[in-house]
């Protein structure tokens, strides 16, 4: 859907701000970081396979790359790349701290967008959101703000109804207490 908009929109040209950015867990639980860079191109995919080279993240494993490179919108080589102003090597960041988590898709690079197994395997064992009781105050926050409302309070405690869970974590990066945690299973990491 990024990608249909971005093609439907056409933007002339994309600015991302890296002069501080985020890692780990962000951006509620996330760290800044300072990176010192503002980075900008004519191609919103091209920008990305940047930034997500200059923090150490392979561009394959980004699902609105893999869907621009599907439709040749870019390629995920930074090498394909023409780079102007600073040397890349200058801008690198090479003990950036990545999210644990992944998006649920990944496993469609092993078995297709379409398979059967893939969605057994996203549903049963991809990441899910874990609701810390330890720490938890009860604002509601999370519920409040599901897009699907699959979050409901229980004795001012969250329960996540994982059927209409969509996987977009914004349960864990808006809590302000930092207590949701994504929780991934052996066989979902077996497919980084």
């Amino acid at each position: 859907m990024l990608v249909d908009i971005c093609t439907y929109v056409k933007p002339v040209l994309s600015v991302m701000d890296a002069v501080v950015g985020m890692e780990g867990q962000g951006p509620s639980a996330g760290d800044p970081r300072k990176i010192g860079a503002i980075l900008a191109s004519e191609s919103p995919f091209a920008l990305d396979v940047a930034a997500c080279s200059m923090v150490g993240i392979d561009p394959d494993t980004v699902c609105t790359i893999q869907r621009a490179r599907e439709r040749g919108l870019c390629s995920s080589r930074l090498q394909d790349l023409t780079l102007l102003g600073d040397p890349m090597e200058d801008l690198l960041v090479r003990d950036f701290r990545i999210p644990e988590h992944k998006h649920a898709g990944m496993v469609e690079q092993y078995f297709g967008k379409d398979s059967r197994i893939g969605r057994f395997i996203n549903y049963h064992f991809g990441p899910r959101p874990v609701f810390l009781q330890e720490g938890c105050v009860g604002c509601g926050n999370c519920a409040g703000n599901c897009p699907p409302k699959a979050i409901t309070m229980v004795n001012h405690r969250p329960e996540v109804d994982l059927k209409k869970c969509i996987r977009c974590y914004c349960c864990q990066e808006l809590c302000p207490q930092k207590t949701v945690a994504i929780k991934r299973s052996w066989i979902f990491r077996t497919f980084q």
